[in-house]
């Protein structure tokens, strides 16, 4: 009856009071309640229109299949202004919207099929209203996801209740059962792999075992970290004299840059290998080119700047600098590293004037 309908909606409001009354009355706990921070919500949905837009440019840059899957911040940095990094930062690897990120990442493609898929799910809840249930499930977490990040909770409890509006069709299809278990054999198959990568590449990491990071590597290609560390351990290895570790440890992070030339980190990490390796110039290179393909990256601005000051080119640190500062006006570094380019500037004009007296010798004349 009406008692019953209306309970479930009566006990979400005497949770929202309590929790309201619990704020009111105490002092220095993390507000439970959301009317507390009721005046944050139009800075929080500026800034996520504000994503959204810097996302769909990059979605313009690669409408027809998308930038890939992983590679929302590669995206993101691409795709954002100046105006955009100085007020959003630098660590938007999501869009905050299934629709939008699935733009960016799979293109008209994957999009168009993630909306077909839902307009099947929303038909068959119109027929089935005995299970309105699960349509009421699947609409709020479809809220959520419009507003809040893919989360490895909420995102596949989104498509588990999509499936269960689904199940009777999907037993009319039993001409694609076979398919289904064989896709479910691949994942299954896949995720031992990566498991199996993660834990190799952890070892890896810990022991410092080259072997390990191999194994990692080739169970899971497309990881970043693993090469890296591998790189990495090599360039150790060609300090200490070994024979071939140089080279081996830049043409992996040469494969690595090769195979992921929009992943945000990956020409950093190789300037570190070559850095260890005492390659500066190779380091030099892949910093100028991480700027090229990520102009308004502020950190690698930074980090950039501080390398060409360690190797005393002074003009290239002093322009990665300043151009970091107009990005994130704050950032300690770069202004570390203008301090340090000013200093120095000023002690070669001392020493120049100092030289160019004593080359002047003595004054000439004088009293007789």
């Amino acid at each position: 009856g009406l008692v019953r309908d209306a309970a479930p909606a009566a006990a979400v409001a005497v949770t929202f009071a309590s929790w309201a009354i619990v704020d009111a009355t105490t002092d220095g706990l993390r507000p439970l309640s959301a009317a507390a921070r009721a005046d944050q919500v139009d800075e929080s949905l500026s800034e996520r229109v504000r994503v959204w837009k810097v996302f769909s440019r990059g979605w313009l840059d690669k409408p027809l299949s998308g930038w890939g899957p992983g590679t929302g911040q590669g995206a993101f940095l691409s795709s954002a202004g100046v105006r955009d990094m100085r007020v959003l930062g630098r660590g938007w690897a999501d869009a905050h919207n299934l629709f939008v990120q699935s733009a960016t990442t799979t293109g008209v493609l994957g999009t168009v099929a993630l909306i077909a898929l839902w307009a099947v799910v929303a038909a068959k809840a119109w027929r089935k209203p005995g299970e309105a249930w699960i349509f009421g499930a699947v609409a709020a977490l479809g809220v959520y996801h419009l507003l809040q990040p893919l989360s490895v909770i909420l995102t596949p409890m989104l498509f588990l209740f999509g499936g269960m509006l689904l199940k009777e069709a999907a037993q009319e299809w039993k001409a694609l059962r076979h398919g289904v278990v064989a896709l479910l054999a691949v994942g299954v198959v896949l995720s031992c792999m990566r498991f199996g990568a993660s834990w190799a590449e952890r070892s890896g990491r810990i022991y410092g075992s080259q072997t390990a990071l191999r194994r990692a590597s080739s169970l899971d290609p497309w990881r970043v970290r693993a090469p890296h560390e591998l790189a990495l351990s090599l360039a150790i290895d060609s300090r200490a004299g070994r024979s071939g570790a140089a080279s081996e440890a830049f043409r992996i992070s040469s494969s690595t840059v090769r195979e992921h030339r929009w992943e945000p980190t990956v020409r950093s990490l190789a300037a570190d290998v070559s850095l260890v390796a005492r390659d500066f110039e190779q380091a030099r290179v892949w910093l100028v080119e991480q700027v090229g393909r990520f102009p308004n990256d502020y950190a690698t601005l930074s980090s950039a700047s501080q390398l060409f000051l360690s190797e005393g080119d002074l003009g290239l640190a002093k322009q990665f600098a300043s151009r970091a500062l107009e990005i994130r006006p704050f950032d300690r570094r770069a202004r570390a590293v203008l301090r340090q380019v000013e200093k120095r500037q000023i002690d070669a004009m001392k020493g120049a004037s100092a030289l160019a007296a004593m080359e002047e010798g003595p004054p000439r004349g004088g009293p007789s």
